[in-house]
């Protein structure tokens, strides 16, 4: 179950428990008013913070969501070691972009949605170009990528890893452009 709080009253807004396993990761969607939700259960949802709105079904264990800022698009981690993009509005795929040598553990789409990232436990990151999707780079790490972040003006990636750091990558041209 994966619970929304109303902060002023610190009471719970809205249960979310159509899934059948744990949640793994909960995001708001950047119009604030819907909830993205992956789940052990291999699925992700988007829902309004009132009725579910789509139900996207995996064949294996979705470990993380990302909802693109044109709302158009949502993109879910897997345990098939690939980043797949579905349309918000149905649910249907629209692109698998494979290469994890293990699961896939987070994703994130860059604000202009051109782009979308994905870290896998393999210790690598991946991006790829959401209009054609062809493989752009592959950034190597020293831990496993639990969660994959871009900069608000898309000019960094961040990443946070199981050996506790946090290695930033420029998504552009390849190059790190340092650690936190």
């Amino acid at each position: 179950t994966a619970r929304v709080w109303e902060l002023a009253t610190k009471l719970p807004r809205q249960f979310f428990t159509a899934h059948a396993g744990p949640v793994s990761r909960i995001r708001f969607h950047p119009d604030n008013n819907h909830v993205a939700t992956a789940s052990h259960d291999k699925t992700a949802r988007i829902e309004p913070l009132a009725v579910q709105l789509v139900k996207v079904a995996d064949e294996k264990r979705v470990n993380g969501i990302a909802a693109a800022t044109n709302s158009a698009w949502v993109a879910t981690a897997g345990d098939d070691g690939s980043i797949k993009v579905w349309n918000a509005s149905d649910g249907s795929p629209l692109r698998a972009h494979p290469g994890f040598q293990g699961p896939a553990l987070s994703v994130a789409f860059r604000n202009d949605t051109q782009q979308v990232a994905g870290g896998g436990n393999d210790k690598t990151i991946r991006t790829w170009n959401t209009s054609n999707g062809q493989a752009l780079f592959k950034f190597m790490t020293t831990a496993e990528v639990e969660r994959v972040a871009y900069s608000l003006d898309g000019t960094k990636l961040i990443a946070s890893l199981s050996d506790k750091t946090l290695p930033c990558f420029d998504p552009t041209p390849f190059g790190i452009l340092g650690e936190i």
